[in-house]
């Protein structure tokens, strides 16, 4: 029998009583009437999208200017341009946006929901795949086509994409799409030069890179809820919005989510970090700003009992797999394992009766890496396991 420890995580999911937000966040826009699709920025520059238009304003001071009107779903500040989707146009600026030009137009059956800028060109993802536009000479060329993509992310040379059927990376020049996680909707992606988070129906993945390849584990998972952004700090700090239970932040120092206080009711579409500043659009218009020191989490009112030092064992085989964990409190769990490209392979429920308890899972399992999380109705923890072939 091979043996194996979890690594712990734990979801604090508490709802406090609301406290003042005076002295914490502040409000940096509103956009009345409109939905915060997108924000991104320079040095210098804050950029907007929304469901009505692009707009630009200093970083450090609100001075909103309103460049292009229609559906704007996402702008992108790569190292030498700025690069906006708008109805069916793709707009690029070289300088601050005070303009954008109009490089490309789709047809009225294609469109663009993503954008990202990599040196002087922009990859473009839209509801029937993924394109490389050179706005120089205003070409477009098709990379990856019949695939419903909500979101992009490039790193160095590495170009991410979030779809409805998975999270995928490949390099430029390279036809070959390597699968991080399939099968499964991937709607928000976020990262920095090392790391790299998606979010989906699924949960929370985070992707880095070894050895020149990029690998993708499980963070969390949030099985009732779609997650519309994310995205995380230069110090690797990740916030994640949903949009039926508010917005969490992962604390990379003791790998833990906190479910953090907004002073708004509407849900948070997108997110921007500038200058340890946090920005926070909604879908009702209102834009705020919080510095990323200072987010305020809700912390739970009574400290939970801590496990037991000798943690969580799982115990399998290809034919099954034996969970051994111990758990304050009476009370029933579920269980639920995942495999490594995001299927749930199983699901089920047990019993706690004492501090100590035994699982036996039956199935027939494939060799390969598989995420198990355990759910009570104070907390969370997973971890994962790897089943050799025999």
């Amino acid at each position: 029998m091979l043996h194996f420890r979890f690594s712990k995580i734990t979801l604090v999911v508490v709802f406090a009583l609301a406290v003042s937000f005076a002295q914490t966040y502040s409000q940096f826009g509103l956009f009345t009437g409109e939905k915060v699709q997108s924000l991104s920025c320079d040095d210098t520059f804050l950029f907007v999208g929304t469901d009505k238009g692009f707009y630009r304003s200093n970083a450090n001071s609100p001075d909103w200017k309103k460049i292009i009107s229609g559906n704007c779903r996402s702008v992108s500040v790569g190292d030498s341009l700025i690069t906006a989707c708008c109805d069916s146009g793709i707009y690029v600026s070289y300088e601050s946006a005070a303009t954008m030009e109009k490089v490309f137009s789709f047809a009225k059956n294609e469109t663009p929901q993503a954008v990202a800028a990599w040196e002087s060109f922009i990859w473009v993802g839209t509801n029937n795949g993924v394109y490389f536009i050179d706005p120089a000479d205003k070409t477009c060329d098709t990379l990856l086509d019949s695939t419903n993509v909500n979101k992009l992310f490039v790193v160095d040379t590495f170009f991410f994409v979030g779809t409805q059927d998975g999270f995928y990376y490949t390099t430029p020049g390279d036809s070959q799409w390597e699968d991080l996680v399939d099968d499964v909707p991937f709607t928000a992606l976020g990262g920095n030069d090392t790391m790299v988070v998606a979010a989906g129906d699924s949960g929370i993945w985070s992707a880095t890179k070894k050895d020149g390849m990029w690998f993708a584990l499980p963070m969390d998972a949030f099985p009732s809820d779609s997650l519309p952004t994310a995205i995380i700090s230069d110090e690797q700090d990740c916030f994640v919005a949903t949009d039926n239970n508010g917005m969490y932040w992962f604390d990379n120092k003791v790998s833990q989510f906190h479910h953090v206080n907004f002073p708004s009711p509407g849900i948070v579409s997108a997110m921007a970090i500038f200058n340890n500043q946090l920005f926070l659009g909604t879908a009702a218009g209102a834009l705020w700003t919080i510095n990323l020191n200072n987010v305020p989490v809700k912390m739970p009112e009574s400290k939970p009992a801590p496990f037991a030092k000798e943690g969580i064992f799982v115990s399998g085989n290809l034919k099954g797999v034996v969970l051994h964990f111990q758990w304050p409190g009476k009370e029933r769990l579920s269980i639920a394992i995942v495999d490594c490209k995001g299927r749930i392979v199983y699901r089920g429920l047990a019993e706690n009766e004492s501090n100590k308890a035994i699982v036996a899972i039956p199935g027939k399992f494939s060799a390969g890496t598989y995420a198990v999380t355990l759910t009570g109705k104070s907390r969370t923890v997973s971890g994962k396991i790897v089943l050799h072939a025999e």
